[in-house]
């Protein structure tokens, strides 16, 4: 899969309103990912609402992503917030990290060779770990309709980012799901 970047370089600051900003949660608390409990993020939170500090250096990220830029503009932008970033290169891969190591969130393509987003977060979720049925799962998607919405749902994830990925909604997303379960 292939996407592009918009940034806005300059010092970036977060403002507390951000306009007319989409919700960034589920929408509704049934329909929160495998293992979670219904929270604010499960219901709609929406972006100004988010805390606007530092994220937590202590949080790991997993990327899943097999084109090689994408891969690396991604583990660029979660760098610069002094994440842990670990990438790899296809859903197969994926499960074979959950596996080995917990992660605080997975970034996760659908359309890869070997093994596809939606069959890799199904194969996560189906593990026999405790943190497999927790990690906030993110689809990293072109196809930002209301059915691949509802299929990444179907599939386990909890929430989605349409390519191409907008630095702003990116930072949402990491304050939405890592801010709360870590500071």
């Amino acid at each position: 899969s292939t996407f592009a970047f918009t940034l806005t370089l300059g010092k970036a600051e977060y403002a507390t309103d951000h306009g007319n900003s989409e919700a960034v949660g589920t929408g509704r608390p049934d329909q929160a990912g495998v293992g979670q409990e219904p929270d604010r993020r499960s219901q709609g939170a929406q972006a100004e609402e988010l805390p606007a500090g530092p994220l937590p250096e202590a949080a790991k990220i997993l990327v899943v992503e097999d084109n090689e830029i994408n891969q690396e503009i991604i583990v660029e932008l979660l760098e610069k917030h002094h994440l842990k970033v670990r990438s790899v290169n296809n859903g197969q891969e994926a499960v074979r990290a959950v596996e080995e190591d917990s992660y605080d969130l997975v970034l996760m393509d659908l359309q890869m060779p070997v093994m596809d987003g939606l069959t890799a977060t199904k194969a996560i979720r189906a593990l026999p770990l405790p943190r497999a049925g927790n990690v906030p799962i993110i689809a990293l998607t072109a196809n930002a309709m209301t059915d691949d919405q509802e299929r990444c749902r179907q599939a386990g994830m909890n929430d989605f980012l349409s390519k191409p990925i907008d630095v702003k909604q990116l930072d949402a997303k990491l304050h939405l799901w890592l801010g709360a379960e870590l500071q």
